[in-house]
């Protein structure tokens, strides 16, 4: 019976300890974003500029019991991954958040992630982070490339040539990005 108690207590401990608030800040700390759990299991985040001025709210139709992490890219673009419904950005264009789907790609040894997701103008970029333990908690953005070119799908438009190349499929032609030391360069 006392067994039983302790294990409802934990349990409820568990649950209210996730409803709180979790603040995750901007690479400069003008804007920080809070994410939380709203009424029906699923994340709820606002994104708020240093002052504490509300910018925007928003739900990524997640749950809150899988895997998640927000990624502050720069002031203006969030990745989200989720275990239960994959990566998506949110872009600041013109005053406005917009939510662009994004498909990650991991390097053969595991130690890079690749998204490749529509820029505003709908051409090609790239982000490379880096692995931490996995996916859900790479965190750190290595370089971001705008490649400035147009694809009619991101599914298939990018891969992995060894663990420091990329490979970028335009309409039959090859474009190429290789990592020097700690840079991405076009080598093509």
């Amino acid at each position: 019976m006392q067994s039983n108690n302790i294990l409802v207590i934990l349990v409820l401990a568990l649950l209210l300890s996730s409803c709180g608030s979790n603040i995750v800040y901007s690479p400069d700390k003008e804007y920080y974003l809070s994410y939380y759990m709203v009424s029906n299991g699923l994340i709820g985040f606002t994104i708020y500029d240093k002052h504490g001025k509300e910018e925007y709210k928003g739900q990524p139709r997640a749950t809150y019991i899988q895997r998640f992490n927000f990624t502050w890219i720069n002031n203006e673009k969030i990745l989200f991954y989720s275990s239960d419904i994959g990566s998506y950005f949110w872009i600041k264009h013109n005053g406005t958040w917009e939510k662009i789907s994004a498909i990650k790609r991991a390097s053969p040894d595991k130690k890079y992630v690749l998204y490749p997701y529509y820029g505003m103008n709908q051409e090609v970029i790239l982000a490379i982070l880096e692995f931490k333990n996995s996916i859900a908690e790479s965190s750190h953005v290595l370089h971001e490339i705008d490649t400035k070119l147009h694809v009619d799908n991101l599914v298939d438009c990018v891969e992995w040539d060894g663990n420091t190349r990329i490979i970028l499929n335009v309409k039959g032609q090859k474009h190429m990005w290789k990592k020097t030391g700690d840079l991405w360069g076009k080598i093509n």
